[in-house]
């Protein structure tokens, strides 16, 4: 399954790894900033340049995820 996750650099990529490294996921990470890339990098974490306030910016990344 691709998961499309928000909040990629902060509180939710730490309890998402846990969670991501039991089951049977990869998901594009949106992140912002791209020298915070490395820090969502988990082994199933794609990171994806883009901006909550420029929806433009994440919508290939939200397409492709189920």
């Amino acid at each position: 399954m691709l998961i499309f996750l928000t909040g990629a650099t902060g509180y939710v990529d730490r309890r998402y790894r846990s969670v991501s490294s039991r089951a049977d996921t990869m998901s594009l990470a949106l992140v912002r900033d791209p020298e915070r890339r490395s820090s969502s990098r988990a082994a199933a974490c794609v990171p994806s340049i883009g901006d909550l306030e420029k929806p433009s910016s994440m919508r290939a990344a939200a397409e492709r995820s189920e």
